[in-house]
């Protein structure tokens, strides 16, 4: 199961490197017999007694030896091909004895060549040691000076000298020729660079891992104690403020079609607000305060509901500069961290293993589904009413508008947001045995209030009128109800219809006004006169 896209920093080792080289040529013929001399002739005591000068003359027939001698000893001695214990000025005492081959000499003897002066060429070469690879001039365009926020450790790499790589790229450089040698290769400066690479954290089975594409790179994070792991990569991605406030589970569904995303709290926050900030209905966690976006004013039409248990009044709310958004504070638990009419973000911190360590790890699933608010909505405005008749009219007035209806552009009928059949459904067997409901009461999901399940029905059942018509008859047959509260009942109905009418936006604001006034009242009557009969 993946849970999220990140991108990993991999350090790049910034070498300045200093090469020396140089392109051999051909020994002279007094250079050539020096070089045979000291090859041919070491461990010959007899051989090695004679001097320079008797060699050339004697042996070889130079009647001057000496100047062409001395010039190739200092020569040889300048290339560092051979030593000699004796002044070079002193050509005539010097013996074939004298005269040492060093290493680079005892090589360029067999060959019959010697290096010319030496050269030093300067570079920059950058190295990836993951990949144990230099970069070609694209990659280095890729290089950012800043380790990203996700990265490996780049102190592990301190020291790392790629000797034998830089030999091999040299070796194809335009500016070497193909019959120079490379004398020596040093490091003359070091720094870091970074590139960033993606890769997926996932979780299969609570194994969590980092997945990266390159073979070389994923081997590496893959055999990093299981503490690297986590406090580099899954930390500064899941940790979270509210982690500490979350419930812990062992474990979570695996992905598949039948199961939900996770992801973290950071991310499912932010697709939440990409996607519900301009929604008619907001809830959030206040006690976590966990929403970001619910500081600023609310929009037109907007109701935002924040959920705290340490909250001192019941309700309280504030409203938008121009009256017709609001922020409800609420005194209840909330079961997740945000919420709106059709999504859902909640959170736990869950046991998973990391290598063969365990750790808790917040995760956050950002479900879809049609919310029902036919509870909350009217609950909270009876709240509300027992602080200001004003404000509860106009909160009632605003989630009616925004949130209890909506026009379907086919048929252009009136609707509820929600699926009013399938409630009615739902409620059938407490419909059958009206004393029962009325005895019932249940918890509300949203505010941990309790709340009379006839009320919640009366609001449920008021988009449908030949329900409601079915139900008030029953009441009024079982004798549950008079004559008095049948007419209200009566009443309210029909202020309902009129109010969710389509011809009920075209009045004037004044007539609305007065309209959902009436329709309140009549609601607060029925509600009062159930209560006296539930408490007979």
């Amino acid at each position: 199961m993946e849970l999220e896209r990140i991108r990993v920093g991999f350090p790049i080792l910034k070498l300045g490197v200093q090469i020396i080289h140089a392109t051999p040529r051909h020994a002279t013929a007094f250079e050539k017999v020096l070089l045979d001399l000291c090859f041919r002739f070491r461990g010959n005591n007899q051989q090695t007694a004679l001097t320079l000068d008797a060699v050339f003359r004697n042996i070889l027939g130079v009647s001057s030896p000496s100047a062409f001698v001395s010039s190739a000893i200092d020569e040889l001695i300048g290339l560092n091909v051979l030593r000699c214990d004796k002044d070079i000025n002193a050509y005539e005492k010097i013996q074939i004895s004298d005269l040492t081959l060093t290493e680079l000499g005892k090589s360029m003897a067999s060959s019959g060549l010697l290096p010319a002066k030496p050269y030093t060429q300067d570079m920059e070469l950058c190295y990836d040691p993951i990949k144990d690879k230099l970069l070609t001039e694209s990659e280095k365009n890729t290089l950012s000076s800043n380790a990203p926020a996700i990265s490996l450790d780049a102190g592990l790499f301190s020291g790392v000298f790629p000797e034998e790589g830089i030999r091999k790229y040299i070796s194809n450089c335009d500016w070497l020729r193909k019959d120079s040698q490379i004398e020596s290769v040093m490091l003359t400066s070091e720094a870091i660079a970074w590139r960033s690479f993606p890769a997926t954290v996932e979780m299969n089975d609570n194994i969590m891992s980092i997945v990266l594409k390159d073979t070389a790179q994923n081997k590496y994070i893959g055999e990093l104690n299981a503490d690297d792991v986590y406090s580099r990569f899954i930390k500064p991605v899941f940790s979270h403020p509210v982690e500490s406030l979350l419930e812990t589970v062992e474990n979570v569904p695996q992905d598949d079609n039948a199961t939900p995303k996770y992801t973290s709290i950071t991310k499912a926050v932010e697709d939440f607000e990409k996607q519900e900030a301009q929604s008619s209905l907001l809830l959030t966690d206040g006690y976590r305060n966990i929403s970001s976006f619910v500081s600023y004013e609310p929009k037109t039409g907007q109701i935002v509901l924040i959920f705290n248990p340490t909250n001192k009044d019941e309700v309280d709310i504030k409203w938008n500069t121009a009256h017709d958004g609001c922020i409800v504070d609420i005194k209840g638990v909330f079961g997740g961290l945000l919420a709106s009419k059709r999504s859902f973000v909640r959170a736990m911190n869950v046991t998973v293993k990391i290598g063969h360590e365990s750790y808790q790890i917040p995760l956050a699933v950002f479900n879809q589904g049609e919310l029902d608010t036919t509870r909350i909505l009217p609950a909270i405005t009876d709240d509300l009413f027992k602080k200001s008749e004003a404000d509860a009219l106009k909160f009632q007035a605003i989630w009616e508008k925004n949130l209890l209806k909506k026009t379907d552009k086919k048929t252009n009928e009136v609707s509820t947001s929600s699926d009013v059949s399938a409630e009615i459904a739902d409620m059938r067997p407490a419909m059958e045995d009206t004393s029962h409901a009325m005895e019932a009461f249940s918890v509300s999901d949203y505010t941990g209030k309790y709340y009379s399940d006839l009320e919640s029905r009366l609001f449920q059942l008021g988009a449908k009128g030949k329900k409601l018509d079915n139900y008030i008859n029953n009441l009024t047959q079982r004798g549950l109800i008079n004559d008095d509260t049948h007419n209200i009942c009566r009443d309210f109905l029909r202020s309902y219809s009129a109010i969710i009418s389509a011809t009920f936006e075209e009045l004037p604001e004044d007539e609305r006004d007065k309209q959902l006034t009436e329709y309140y009242a009549l609601y607060r009557s029925i509600v009062e006169k159930l209560r006296d009969i539930k408490k007979g």
